[in-house]
């Protein structure tokens, strides 16, 4: 009976171990086919737009700048004009006296105007002595000659320039400036004029000093 009873245990303990190592088989070793587990990665779908939006690069024009200058019969002094051409269409414009002996630049001034005006430096812009010198600025149909202390000092009366405009208007009604030529002496500047239908009216000569007009004679081209 003891014997029995002893067999018995030993082929349950041994079936016991037989399911205890199949059990652990069965959780680590992977069969082949239809019962191996294999990861999968999952893709997420990327949807475009369909009208992308495009935003355009914006650049600022440059501005052109051009310069211009002019120097005295003598080389002593010069005047330079740069002119900026401005994005809403007007013009700037700065003025620059220098000595060329001392290498000194003085500031003038700057002015901005429409597109329908302008400023130049005439030919014949230093009077004989260096004393002065003249600028044009035409604003419409309105003519104007500017005239300057050289040294970058005012005048007597208080003026930083002298507009010649105003100036013969205030000294006569029937004529009106066509044209300043240039100096005919160091306070001395020549201008021609037309009459009020148009035609050629009488050069005059344009005293600095005491701003007063001087009728010729001699018309001067």
């Amino acid at each position: 009976m003891n014997t029995v009873l002893s067999r018995e245990l030993e082929t349950l303990f041994f079936i016991l171990i037989a399911s205890a190592i199949g059990l652990y088989a069965g959780l680590h070793i992977k069969l082949p086919g239809k019962f191996n587990s294999v990861p999968v990665m999952t893709v997420l779908p990327h949807t475009l737009p369909t009208n992308p939006t495009v935003t355009p690069l914006v650049t600022s024009p440059i501005p052109k700048v051009t310069t211009t200058f002019w120097t005295s019969s003598d080389g002593v002094e010069k005047i330079t004009m740069k002119t900026t051409a401005n994005y809403n269409l007007s013009t700037t414009y700065a003025f620059t006296l220098t000595n060329t002996t001392t290498n000194i630049d003085t500031p003038l001034f700057t002015q901005t105007i429409s597109g329908v005006s302008s400023m130049s430096i005439p030919f014949n812009v230093f009077s004989s002595d260096n004393s002065y010198f003249f600028l044009k600025e035409t604003i419409g149909n309105a003519v104007h000659f500017l005239v300057f202390r050289t040294n970058g000092e005012i005048f007597p009366t208080g003026e930083k320039y002298l507009d010649m405009l105003p100036l013969f208007a205030a000294y006569t009604s029937t004529y009106a400036i066509a044209d300043a030529t240039g100096w005919a002496s160091p306070d001395l500047l020549v201008m021609n004029t037309t009459k009020q239908d148009g035609s050629q009216g009488p050069s005059f000569w344009f005293e600095v000093s005491s701003k007063s007009f001087i009728p010729l004679a001699t018309l001067f081209e």
